[in-house]
């Protein structure tokens, strides 16, 4: 179970916002499993901070907020990404 913090809010438009709890499935069968429109926690390189992400298959990760929205894939390599879990939605 994870915290958003107040600074948070890179998939807003979809529901998840600061304070909101969230439940993360860290088991490496979901993370393999992960569909296009699930929200994956995302570590980048070595930073110890994890953020929220929309991946969209086959290999992009995107923000859903409003404004503008940044996108990466999950080949990047200069950052990094790296998926370690899915939220749980009901």
């Amino acid at each position: 179970i994870y915290r958003v913090t107040p600074h948070g809010k890179s998939v807003s438009r979809i529901g998840i916002g600061p304070g909101d709890l969230i439940t993360v499935d860290e088991t490496p069968e979901r993370i393999a499993s992960r569909r296009s429109l699930d929200i994956v926690l995302v570590k980048f390189g070595d930073e110890p901070e994890v953020v929220l992400r929309m991946f969209i298959a086959p290999d992009l990760l995107i923000t859903n907020r409003s404004g503008a929205n940044l996108s990466i894939t999950t080949e990047d390599p200069v950052v990094k990404p790296t998926i370690v879990g899915v939220v749980v939605r009901e």
